[in-house]
C-alpha cells in the first residue's frame, strides 16, 4: 500500500478561526464532525458521510468548507468503590 500523502498545511485564515473559534465550536458539537466556510458553521454531524451528503445537498462540494472531527470527551469512569 502506498504511503498516505501528507495534509495540506491550513491558510493562516484557517488557523486563525480555530484557534478563535475551537473550544466554542467543542462544547457546542463533541463527538462530531463541523462543516465551516466563510467563518460560518455550514453543517454537524457525527457521521461523515452524513454530513458529505448535507453539504452536497446544499450545492457545496466538500473541498469548498473546512472540515475537522471534535473530539468528543472521555466517557467518565466511575469512582473507586472503598474496599472494606
Amino acid at each position: 500500500m502506498p504511503p498516505l500523502p501528507a495534509a495540506a498545511p491550513l491558510s493562516a485564515a484557517e488557523r486563525a478561526f480555530w484557534q478563535r473559534e475551537h473550544a466554542r465550536l467543542h462544547a457546542r458539537y463533541p463527538g462530531q464532525f463541523v462543516a465551516v466556510a466563510a467563518g460560518r458553521l455550514l453543517a454537524a454531524g457525527a457521521d461523515l458521510g452524513g454530513l458529505l451528503a448535507a453539504l452536497r445537498g446544499q450545492g457545496i462540494a466538500p473541498g469548498a468548507v473546512w472540515l475537522r472531527w471534535l473530539v468528543a470527551p472521555p466517557a467518565a469512569e466511575p469512582a473507586p468503590r472503598a474496599v472494606r
